[in-house]
């Protein structure tokens, strides 16, 4: 018979895992079977972006999780339709919709303003995007200044009290709120709302828009009063992944799967993630960045059921 382990998985780590040493390339092989063996390294070779961009091993360590064969099935049927997005490609996708957006809704240096999503003092996924929109404005019109962008907004809403920044010339007529990521289309009801309300009590009209990396579909549905300019629409792993028919019986596999994880404490119940924060079942992550909590918890909550360490596929934290 055709050795598997000999033949397929063993010139394959020495490609990819030319880092382990002899003992751990052992280890990994004695426990793979010669169905896990096929799967992985189909896996492996088809989606580079496990390979290259997100952290093999622990790929590896995830599927091996799962002992149950429909169960890692499952794994690599949302694997396949995961959304992996790379700081090259998110660069390419921003100049061309700021570039669209910027005509349509008439934004100039002189009259705008961008305000990232964040109410808070921590590090924040809006701040990300507004850092590589620097680069993209510039590239546009070298007019933009940094004036033009604030990464908290309760900076947007101080230049919104003030008409805008006259000391360089900004007289405020469009206000653009970012986010990189967009679930459930809540923070970004809040978000607006608090925004809107300040520009209400302006004498002056001023045009409020939002700009998102991503959303679900699902989020932009909530919030459609808010016209969001999404780059990226994602629908939910499942609707992506299997047909109508056989998504009830998925949602359960994959909420048998969510068993191996610690229930959470009165902070952060891993009850309220199930399937995903507001059951999302998002499949997306933009490079190395705290991955959303919107995604199947099982990719990133960082606790096995018995209170041990995890060492999730997605870093997030927790």
């Amino acid at each position: 018979m055709f050795d598997l382990k000999k033949n397929i998985i063993k010139p394959f780590q020495s490609f990819f895992c030319k880092n382990k040493n002899i003992e751990k390339e052992k280890e990994v092989t004695d426990e793979i079977s010669d169905f896990d063996y096929l799967q992985l390294t189909e896996i492996f070779f088809k989606y580079d972006w496990i390979r290259k961009e997100a952290n093999h091993k622990k790929f590896e360590n995830f599927w091996l999780e799962y002992k149950d064969e429909e169960e890692r099935l499952v794994i690599k049927k949302l694997i396949s339709k995961f959304k992996f997005l790379t700081n090259k490609e998110a660069l390419i996708i921003i100049k061309d919709e700021l570039e669209s957006i910027i005509r349509e809704w008439n934004l100039k240096p002189s009259n705008t303003i961008f305000v990232g999503f964040a109410k808070h003092k921590y590090a924040d996924g809006s701040a990300i995007l507004l850092n590589l929109l620097k680069p993209v404005l510039e590239e546009l019109d070298g007019d933009w200044l940094e004036a033009n962008l604030y990464s908290r907004i309760h900076y947007g809403i101080e230049r919104i009290k003030k008409g805008g920044n006259s000391e360089y010339g900004i007289e405020l007529e469009n206000v653009v709120i970012i986010d990189d990521f967009i679930g459930t289309g809540g923070t970004a009801i809040k978000i607006h709302t608090m925004v809107k309300k300040a520009i209400a009590n302006q004498k002056k009209e001023i045009q409020l828009k939002v700009f998102s990396l991503a959303a679900m579909e699902e989020g932009l549905k909530k919030a459609r009063e808010l016209n969001i300019h999404s780059c990226i629409t994602l629908k939910k792993g499942t609707e992506l992944a299997y047909s109508a028919l056989k998504r009830k019986k998925i949602r359960k596999i994959i909420e048998r799967m969510e068993g191996i994880l610690h229930e959470g404490n009165e902070e952060m119940l891993l009850s309220d993630y199930h399937l995903g924060y507001g059951a999302s079942e998002a499949l997306y992550s933009w490079s190395g960045y705290n991955m959303p909590n919107n995604n199947y918890p099982f990719f990133w909550w960082n606790k096995y059921k018995d209170g041990k360490k995890r060492f999730p596929m997605f870093n997030r934290l927790q």
